[in-house]
């Protein structure tokens, strides 16, 4: 079996290349930034080098496992395909969209896991796969790897992404909510005309299938709920829905 890692960079600049140094020491293969390749029996002296760099240690399996939930809380995020992703620095904006529209774990920067078996929990294909955004970065000009039927080991790594994931898509939703009342105060003061409130209203409603899509997807798939926030911002779109269709300001 092939073993994996990926770890968080150190914030101190200085530092940063102490790790990759020590990594290639042990002859670890680098796959992409903190993302590398090692053999079974150096997994102690890898855990050594990255333990206070929040590591995560993966494998590669022959089988395809299913996720695993016991009691409503995830245990195994089962099978996955991962994507490392290096594109250019002009089309970092291109990519982080590609990357919004997917319903994906951070594992480290410019690294995600995506479920082994995506229709599974998006049969309809709405939702950009780990396949599409590779091929989306490459039509950028940029570089993608992928490596399919990954296994996550630590459990405890399991539990703080999935928090992690929580809030990167509590915070996309909140920002449309606080986006809609935005555009509603600039109607309510006579900042915006019809026409560039229903542009508005059209890009915040587009914003809130993505991530009404991929709320779905993430409470299939690791048991998160975000049936309460959805609805804040559903509320948001329809008080400026309702401010669009009006002539005069809002009270």
């Amino acid at each position: 079996m092939v073993y994996f890692v990926v770890y968080r960079a150190s914030k101190n600049h200085s530092n940063r290349s102490l790790i990759p140094n020590r990594l290639r020491t042990l002859n670890c293969r680098q796959v992409k930034g903190t993302f590398w390749e090692f053999d079974r029996e150096k997994s102690r002296q890898v855990f050594n080098i990255l333990r206070d760099n929040e590591p995560v240690f993966l494998k590669r399996t022959k089988e395809i496992r299913r996720r695993l939930l016991a009691e409503g809380v995830i245990q195994d995020l089962g099978s996955m395909v991962v994507v490392a992703l290096k594109g250019p620095k002009d089309k970092k904006e291109n990519i982080r969209i590609l990357v919004k529209k997917a319903p994906c774990i951070r594992l480290c920067r410019r690294v995600y896991a995506f479920y082994q078996r995506q229709t599974q929990f998006d049969p309809e294909n709405r939702l950009v796969d780990a396949r599409s955004l590779a091929v989306g970065v490459k039509d950028l000009q940029g570089e993608a790897t992928l490596i399919p039927k990954i296994v996550m080991l630590n459990r405890r790594s399991i539990q703080r992404l999935v928090e992690e994931t929580k809030r990167h898509l509590e915070k996309e939703i909140l920002d449309i909510v606080s986006s809609c009342k935005q555009v509603c105060e600039k109607h309510s003061g006579d900042e915006l005309d019809q026409k560039q409130i229903h542009e508005a209203l059209r890009r915040l409603r587009r914003r809130f299938v993505n991530a009404r899509r991929k709320a779905i997807y993430f409470e299939r798939w690791i048991a998160l709920d975000f049936s309460k926030s959805m609805m804040s911002a559903y509320r948001s779109l329809l008080k400026l829905k309702h401010a669009s269709q009006k002539q005069m300001p809002l009270l």
